[in-house]
């Protein structure tokens, strides 16, 4: 009995190592995939934010499937990946830079969000759009559902392993 106590606490700490481990690197790729988001911010002369179009050419996105971005600044919502139609991609309070949280769309769709605060560079000079006294709020997500696959096989490794030792 006792022994069977130690499988299966040892079983739920690496299920939680597992979790905590494949997070990580979930938020890294949303991380990397923010700053290229960023790094496609453009501001034209009139102030207007854009995304670099040679990214975007042909109507094909550098993003893949599931992944959803929203850039806005005190104003309101300056763009939105099409993706989103006119679902909100809903931002934690008081998010600072690179805050990572699970939400779910209104569509249903579970997704794994990071929100930052940015000034692009290249701004036109005494231009009233993005400055340090009003970023840019990026929001990303990704449709969770590579995570929980993985958690899921994690969780029935573990099941199995543990039921294989018991008997």
């Amino acid at each position: 009995v006792g022994a069977g106590i130690v499988l299966v606490a040892a079983g739920v700490f690496l299920y939680f190592v597992c979790e905590h481990f494949l997070t990580r690197q979930f938020d890294a790729a949303l991380l990397t995939r923010a700053q290229t988001l960023i790094s496609d911010i453009q501001v034209d002369s009139d102030g207007k934010i854009g995304l670099d179009p040679d990214d975007f050419r042909g109507g094909t996105s550098p993003f893949p499937r599931g992944f959803y971005y929203r850039i806005s600044d005190s104003h309101g919502i300056l763009l939105q990946s099409d993706m989103l139609g006119r679902q909100n991609l809903p931002a934690p309070t008081g998010a600072g830079r690179e805050t990572f949280w699970f939400t779910r769309l209104a569509d249903g769709h579970a997704v794994r969000a990071m929100a930052t605060h940015v000034t692009p560079s290249g701004q036109p000079a005494g231009d009233p759009a993005p400055s340090p006294d009003n970023p840019l709020e990026v929001i990303v997500a990704q449709e969770r559902h590579p995570l929980a696959e993985s958690l899921e096989a994690v969780a029935t490794s573990l099941w199995i392993t543990g039921a294989a030792l018991a008997f």
